[in-house]
C-alpha cells in the first residue's frame, strides 16, 4: 500500500533538511509540527526533537490520524506517552498534541461520534499522569468522499468537548478544513465565540474547490479576517503552516511557497 504521506514528493520538496531548517529560521518560522506515523522509531525521533529544540524551534505533535479504533489504540498511546515523558523529563517542556476526531466508511454518524468521545476519553485517561496538552482539530468532509469524518463543523467540535471537563483539552482551528465546509455552504465562515475561546492551536493553509493544504494565496481562506477573529479573543497559540507539496504543481519550489505564505501571515498580523 502506498504511503499516504508521499515521502517521495517530500524528498523533492525538501532535498536537504538542514538547509530547509536554516531557511525556516531566516524567514522567521519558530515552530515545527511533527506528525506521527503508525510505526515510530523513538530513538530517532528523540534525536530529531532534540536537534529542533536545540536550533531554537518549538515543537508540537500531530497524533497519528489513521487510528483503527479501538483495535490499535494502545500502541499509539504508548508512543505518545513515551514522547511526552521525553519532552517533560529531558527537555522540561509540556508537549501539545493535535488529535483528529474519528472517521468511518460504514458506520452511522452517531456511532462514530460516540466512538470519538470514547477515544478522546481513553487518550486523556491514559495520559492523565503525564503533563501534556491536547487540541481537537476541526476536520472536513468532501462532497465526493466515501468517509464520514466527525468534527467537520464548529458545533460538532464543541459538542465533543462538552463531554469533558479537562483544562488540558482545547481546539485546533484548521483554517482550510473549516473554509472547505463553508465553501460548500455547510457552515458559517467564522467560528462562534465559544469555539474561538477554546482555540489553542491553528493549522493554516488555503483551500480552493475542496482542495486543501495549499500555499496561502491560492484559495479562498480569509487569512487576515481569521487572524483578526483570533486577536479578538486574545489567542496566544501557534499559527502552524500545514502545506503539502503534492497539492501543488511545482513541489520543487515548495520552500518558496512556504516563504510567501509566511509573508502573508506576517502582513495579516500587522
Amino acid at each position: 500500500m502506498p504511503d499516504p504521506n508521499k515521502p517521495e514528493i517530500w524528498r523533492v520538496a525538501i532535498p536537504d533538511i538542514d538547509a530547509a531548517l536554516a531557511r525556516f529560521k531566516q524567514i522567521g518560522i519558530g515552530s515545527i509540527e511533527l506528525k506521527l506515523t503508525e510505526h515510530v522509531d523513538l530513538p530517532q525521533l528523540f534525536e530529531a526533537i532534540g536537534k529542533l529544540i536545540g536550533s531554537g524551534f518549538q515543537v508540537t505533535f500531530h497524533a497519528p490520524g489513521r487510528f483503527r479504533f479501538p483495535e490499535d489504540l494502545s500502541p499509539q498511546l504508548e508512543n505518545m506517552a513515551a514522547i511526552s515523558k521525553f519532552m517533560n523529563e529531558e527537555l522540561h517542556i509540556t508537549p501539545l498534541w493535535i488529535i483528529h476526531p474519528l472517521n468511518s466508511k460504514s458506520q452511522p454518524r452517531p456511532e462514530i461520534f460516540a466512538q470519538t468521545v470514547d477515544y478522546v476519553g481513553q487518550m486523556l485517561n491514559f495520559m492523565a499522569e503525564i503533563p501534556a496538552n491536547f487540541a481537537l482539530e476541526i476536520l472536513r468532509n468532501r462532497s465526493d468522499g466515501d468517509k464520514i469524518h466527525i468534527g467537520d463543523s464548529y458545533q460538532e467540535i464543541l459538542d465533543i468537548l462538552s463531554n469533558f471537563d479537562d483544562n488540558n483539552l482545547g481546539i485546533c482551528w484548521d483554517f482550510g478544513h473549516a473554509n472547505a465546509m463553508h465553501q460548500r455552504g455547510l457552515q458559517a465562515q467564522f467560528p462562534p465565540p465559544e469555539f474561538l475561546k477554546k482555540a489553542i492551536h491553528c493549522h493554516v493553509h488555503d483551500c480552493r474547490d475542496e482542495k486543501t493544504h495549499l500555499p496561502l494565496g491560492m484559495g479562498a481562506v480569509p487569512i487576515e479576517q481569521n487572524i483578526r477573529q483570533l486577536k479578538q479573543y486574545h489567542y496566544n497559540g501557534i499559527l502552524n503552516l500545514e502545506l503539502l507539496p503534492h497539492r501543488i504543481a511545482d513541489p520543487e519550489r515548495f520552500l518558496d511557497h512556504v516563504e510567501k505564505s509566511v509573508k502573508i501571515i506576517r502582513n495579516s498580523i500587522g
